[in-house]
């Protein structure tokens, strides 16, 4: 959550900052990680969930597609916010399963600047769901029932048409290719983030990082034409391709028969009408095109990443604290739950762990050094920050008997933590070692390396992690010495 707060402070920056038209939107996928949670998460994911939809009110945004990722906590959740909370959800495919209204706005057209912009949403569906019909009491109607009556109702009214998309990226590329007035597609959550703009057709389909750790930012110069340059300029490529293959296909006439094959050659005579008849019609688009240059749309594209380091907005940082406590508080709760019934296979997760006051008795230069850095007081931090049953930050403030995330999640292992392990202790970097402890020569511990590192030292959560310079400051000591 907390590029959410950098996020509204680049936001206020460029309103205050920069002149010009703006809009803010949002693809979707924000409110949640995955569309399928496990029910021991879903009540503090659905707090954390409330809470970014009271920073995203703050920031004042324009419109918001619904993403698979968005319907964890149901419809109701997302209807039934306050209502100065009431952001503008949109999907014109999201229906009630009897009577296929829509459960949201298909869509809302919003001023900016001289321009009239219709925006539209449409929501993937999850993989998880089987049928027309899923477990919360809605239905995905396919796009092709939807969108071109959408777009019908819209088009004499708007500028410009924007879509955000949460379907499959090729489905997006078909919608490009067959409604040339939908000018720009934002889509989400279904292919890889940070998509350089392209064209299909007279669309421009774009897609950055989900849940809040960059901006996109696209400046558009919007004319009456509703094209893109890129776009009217693509209609020149075929002709030309096809001129070049007449002459090389002229050429290996000549060079079979001679420089002139004659009027006798019946082939040679049709590839030299096609020619001038394409080189004509090339002339004739070139010359058009210059004279509507200045009526053709232009962009620019950037993405803005959100490091740590960046200031952040106050006002939603406060509202990021707040929920932070409140799911720390009821992950409190639950932790405390499971480890009160904590499983047979809980427990024996970690028998291979040894525990740092172990590997002391052999490695005690080592041990002295490791307590005078920051791994040893990770546990600290996230006790002043009140964030020590907080499963997102315990994962790596603490020591596991593995690094895979996904089975410390599904095993509830963070709830079967005793004392000693509450640390980044030397089994976090070297893997567990009670085997080693015991025939020292036999079991040798693992030695760790960058991709030990990274796996919590990501780009969201440390932007300035140099693996050379920060392996100086926690390498223990040699042994022997």
């Amino acid at each position: 959550m907390g590029g959410l707060s950098r996020r509204a402070y680049i936001l206020n920056k460029i309103q205050q900052e920069e002149p010009g038209a703006k809009l803010v939107l949002d693809a979707g996928a924000m409110l949640f990680a995955q569309p399928v949670l496990a029910p021991s998460l879903v009540t503090a994911r659905t707090v954390q969930a409330g809470g970014i939809i009271e920073a995203m009110a703050e920031m004042g945004y324009d419109a918001f597609g619904l993403a698979p990722q968005d319907l964890v906590a149901g419809i109701p959740f997302l209807l039934q916010q306050p209502e100065d909370l009431q952001l503008p959800w949109l999907s014109m495919n999201l229906v009630q399963p009897d009577s296929e209204q829509p459960l949201f706005a298909p869509y809302i057209i919003k001023n900016a600047g001289d321009l009239s912009i219709g925006i539209l949403g449409l929501t993937g569906r999850s993989q998880d769901v089987s049928g027309q019909q899923d477990h919360s009491g809605h239905r995905f109607l396919p796009w092709e029932k939807t969108l071109g009556d959408t777009l019908a109702r819209i088009r004499d009214q708007t500028d410009m048409v924007i879509l955000l998309s949460s379907l499959p990226e090729q489905t997006n590329r078909e919608i490009a290719q067959r409604f040339d007035d939908i000018h720009l597609l934002i889509q989400s959550g279904q292919s890889a983030a940070h998509k350089t703009p392209q064209l299909f057709g007279n669309t421009l389909i774009t897609q950055i990082g989900s849940r809040g750790k960059h901006i996109g930012r696209l400046d558009i110069d919007w004319k009456p034409s509703r094209t893109w340059k890129q776009s009217a300029q693509s209609g020149i490529k075929p002709i030309k391709d096809r001129l070049d293959r007449i002459n090389w296909q002229i050429g290996r006439l000549i060079k079979r028969y001679g420089s002139d094959p004659g009027e006798q050659n019946a082939q040679y005579q049709q590839l030299l009408e096609e020619k001038n008849r394409l080189t004509a019609e090339l002339a004739e688009i070139e010359a058009r095109r210059q004279g509507e240059e200045e009526q053709l749309a232009t962009y620019r594209s950037s993405y803005i990443s959100l490091p740590v380091s960046l200031p952040e907005d106050q006002e939603v940082r406060e509202i990021i604290h707040r929920t932070k406590l409140a799911v720390n508080k009821i992950n409190r709760s639950t932790l405390g739950d499971l480890q009160q019934r904590r499983s047979q296979v809980n427990q024996q997760a970690f028998s291979n762990l040894a525990g740092w006051q172990v590997c002391q008795s052999c490695h005690k230069p080592q041990t002295e050094f490791w307590q005078q850095t920051a791994h040893a007081k990770a546990w600290q931090t996230l006790v002043r920050e009140n964030q020590q049953f907080n499963p997102e930050c315990l994962i790596c403030h603490v020591t596991l008997p593995t690094y895979d995330q996904d089975s410390v999640i599904d095993q509830n292992l963070l709830a079967g933590l005793k004392e000693e392990y509450k640390t980044i202790g030397c089994e976090a970097c070297h893997g567990p070692a009670r085997d080693h402890s015991l025939q020292p020569d036999r079991f040798r511990p693992a030695q760790p390396d960058e991709q030990t590192c990274l796996m919590c030292h990501t780009p969201e959560r440390d932007d300035n992690f140099i693996y050379s310079e920060k392996l100086n400051k926690i390498r223990c000591p040699a042994a022997g010495h």
